[in-house]
C-alpha cells in the first residue's frame, strides 16, 4: 500500500483546495459604488438608503414575489422572524435537531420553549414524521431548518402545519436558492425548477455572513414574508419597534413605536456586497452542483465504505456530509484526521446537533428524541465545497479515501 501521509508519506494534495474567492470582481466594483454614490450626492452612507432599497427589491423579485427586510446577522433574521409571528408567550415550537444556537436562543429569546424532534436516518434534516412526535396542545410554531443546502420535504410539513393551524417558520441559512424537487421532476442534471425553499412558510430566515452561498460580507441576514402583515410585524421587529410602514409614522419620535423592539439594521455596504452574490447565485449553486455530480461520480467504487450523504436535484450545496459504513465508522476520527493529512478539506465532527450541547441541558431545553441526529454525525464528517471546486477536487477526494480506507 502506498505509505499514508499522516505518517510521512506523499500527500494526494500537495496545495490548498481553491478557495472561494467570494469577494470577486462584482462585490468589490459594488463597495466602490457605494463610496462614489454617497460623495457624488453629497452625503454619508446610511441604513435604509439606496442599495438596501436595491438588495431587498431584488431579493423579493427572484423570490417571486413577497417582502424581504436586510439586517445585520442571521441570528437576527432568526429572532426577527419569530418575533413578527407575535406568538404567544410561554408556547412551544418545534426546532430542527441541527442548527445553530441563533435559532434556538431567537426561540427562547421570545418567551417560548424549543422542542427539539430527531432527523431522519443518515440525514442531518428532521422530516413530518419526526415533527408529529413533538406536536402538543402547546405548539405554537414549528421552525425547520433546510440543513447542508438540502430542503426539507415541506409538503407533508405544510400539510401537517397547515390542518393544525401552526405556522411555521423556514431557516434557510445554508439553502439559499434550493427547490423542493417534486417526485414527476424531469429537470435532470440542471436547475431544478421546483418550489424555492422560503416560500413556503410564513416567514423565512435567511443568513448572508461571508461563508454562505448567498453572502454580504461579514455578517448579515434577511427575512421574507409573503403577506403584507407579516412584512409590517418584521419592520416593526427589525428597527426598535417603529411602525415605518403607518402613513403617519413620525420618524424622528422615537416614542412613536408600536412595540418592544431593538436596532437590528444593516448598513449600506452589506447590502450593495448582497446584490452582487445575489446576481451570481444560481451560477454558484449550478456549479456546486456540478463538483457534486463529479465527486458522486468519482466516488462510485467506494460506496460500500464511504458515499456523500443522500441529496436531490435541487440542493443548494453549502457542505457534503460523507457518510461512512458502521465498520470504518467505528474509526471515523481517525479516518477524517489522516484525510487532512492527505489534503483534503474537511470538518471531522459536526457540533451543530442541539441535544449534544452542554447548554441545553443547562437551559432545560426538551429534547423528544435524538438517536437518528446522532448516529449521523457519528458516522459522517463533512467535506467542505464551493463553486471553484471541480473535477480535479472530486477525484483527489475519492482518491484520498481509497488510500485511507485501504488501511
Amino acid at each position: 500500500m502506498e505509505k499514508l501521509a499522516i505518517f510521512g508519506g506523499p500527500k494526494v494534495r500537495d496545495d490548498p483546495p481553491p478557495y472561494r474567492e467570494a469577494m470577486g470582481p462584482e462585490e468589490r466594483a459594488a463597495v466602490l459604488g457605494v463610496l462614489e454614490h454617497y460623495e457624488r450626492i453629497g452625503a454619508d452612507p446610511p441604513y435604509e438608503g439606496r442599495f438596501q432599497r436595491e438588495f431587498e427589491q431584488q431579493f423579493a423579485r427572484e423570490m417571486g414575489g413577497g417582502y424581504a427586510r436586510a439586517v445585520s446577522s442571521g441570528s437576527v433574521a432568526c429572532h426577527v422572524a419569530v418575533r413578527a409571528l407575535r406568538l404567544p408567550r410561554g408556547g412551544e415550537v418545534i426546532m430542527s435537531p441541527v442548527t445553530d444556537s441563533g435559532s434556538v436562543f431567537a426561540v427562547i429569546e421570545a418567551g417560548l420553549g424549543p422542542v427539539v424532534v430527531d432527523s431522519d436516518p443518515l440525514s442531518y434534516n428532521t422530516s413530518w414524521r419526526e415533527i408529529s412526535h413533538g406536536l402538543s396542545d402547546r405548539t405554537v410554531a414549528i421552525f425547520g431548518v433546510h440543513c447542508a443546502g438540502e430542503p426539507l420535504d415541506m409538503t407533508p410539513i405544510m400539510t401537517g402545519a397547515g390542518s393544525r393551524g401552526i405556522p411555521v417558520i423556514e431557516d434557510c441559512s445554508q439553502a439559499p436558492w434550493a427547490r423542493v424537487c417534486a417526485a414527476s421532476c424531469t429537470c435532470g442534471s440542471s436547475i431544478c425548477q421546483g418550489q424555492l425553499v422560503g416560500t413556503f412558510g410564513d416567514v423565512a430566515a435567511f443568513s448572508t455572513m461571508y461563508r454562505k452561498s448567498l453572502h454580504s460580507g461579514g455578517s448579515g441576514g434577511v427575512v421574507y414574508s409573503r403577506t403584507e402583515a407579516t412584512a409590517h410585524a418584521v419592520l416593526e421587529e427589525a428597527d426598535r419597534g417603529r411602525p415605518k410602514w403607518s402613513s403617519d409614522y413620525r420618524g424622528g419620535d422615537p416614542g412613536h413605536a408600536s412595540v418592544s423592539a431593538l436596532n437590528h439594521n444593516t448598513d449600506e455596504f452589506s447590502c450593495a456586497i448582497a446584490s452582487a452574490s445575489l446576481a451570481r447565485l444560481e451560477q454558484t449553486v449550478r456549479q456546486r452542483r456540478s463538483f457534486l455530480e463529479e465527486l458522486s461520480a468519482a466516488m462510485e467504487p467506494l460506496r460500500s465504505h464511504a458515499t456523500p450523504m443522500a441529496y436531490s436535484r435541487g440542493q443548494s450545496p453549502f457542505f457534503m456530509p460523507i457518510v461512512l459504513s458502521p465498520k470504518a465508522a467505528a474509526r471515523k476520527l481517525e479516518i477524517a484526521t489522516a484525510l487532512q493529512a492527505e489534503g483534503i478539506h474537511l470538518l471531522p465532527t459536526y457540533p451543530c446537533i442541539v441535544a449534544d450541547w452542554q447548554v441545553t441541558r443547562d437551559l432545560g431545553i426538551c429534547v423528544v428524541k435524538a438517536d437518528n441526529a446522532r448516529e449521523m454525525k457519528m458516522r459522517s464528517f463533512n467535506l467542505f465545497l464551493n463553486e471553484r471546486y471541480g473535477r480535479r477536487e472530486a477525484e483527489e477526494v475519492a482518491r484520498a479515501l481509497d488510500k485511507v480506507l485501504g488501511h
